[in-house]
């Protein structure tokens, strides 16, 4: 789930020219949407790739945490 929520990160952050300001920021919002998402492991990277294409409800659900997670960061963040 956590390579999931930095690769979903990454793309909201390059498609909507979203801010981080430190890599402490980072880690706090894939912090928070890890301890909001229900834990998914895998065994290979083959595996990882058919989760990430397969299923738009979940990548709805990380996207969605994400966002909520971020709005957090930026009100309090800790720096």
């Amino acid at each position: 789930m956590e390579e999931l929520v930095e690769h979903i990160l990454d793309d909201i952050i390059s498609v909507y020219n979203k801010n981080i300001c430190c890599d402490k920021c980072r880690q706090d919002i894939i912090s928070i949407s890890l301890n909001n998402l229900p834990p998914m492991y895998y065994s290979t990277k083959e595996t990882y790739h058919k989760i990430k294409s397969l299923d738009p409800q979940l990548q709805a659900k990380i996207t969605t945490e994400i966002i909520k997670a971020m709005d957090l960061v930026k009100k309090n963040p800790r720096h």
